[in-house]
């Protein structure tokens, strides 16, 4: 799963369905750069923390919630390896730039 920003675009959520992987990626902008976008935290140079609601807006609908019940469980296991802030509940994400 990649939540994604190129350029002055909204966010977008991209492999939508891959519950494997998580990262903030960003096209279009110059390396190191960390703009300011509503349910994103940086939390070092390269990981930011994403808020959950964030990517279940960007994941759009979800008639029958088999998409939620595959994110709950990634999110399940995240914690496990302390990839959840344990306050927000936010998910933290290596951000990549291309």
């Amino acid at each position: 799963m990649i939540v994604r920003k190129s350029g002055d675009e909204t966010l977008a959520l991209d492999e939508r369905d891959n519950f494997k992987a998580f990262k903030l990626q960003f096209e279009q902008l110059e390396a190191g750069s960390q703009p300011a976008i509503a349910g994103i935290r940086y939390i070092a140079d390269d990981h930011a923390y994403i808020d959950q609601q964030t990517v279940i807006d960007l994941a759009g609908d979800d008639p029958d919630g088999t998409w939620r019940q595959g994110f709950d469980a990634m999110v399940t296991a995240a914690a496990k390896y302390g990839w959840i802030d344990a306050e927000s509940q936010s998910i933290k994400a290596h951000i990549e730039w291309k």
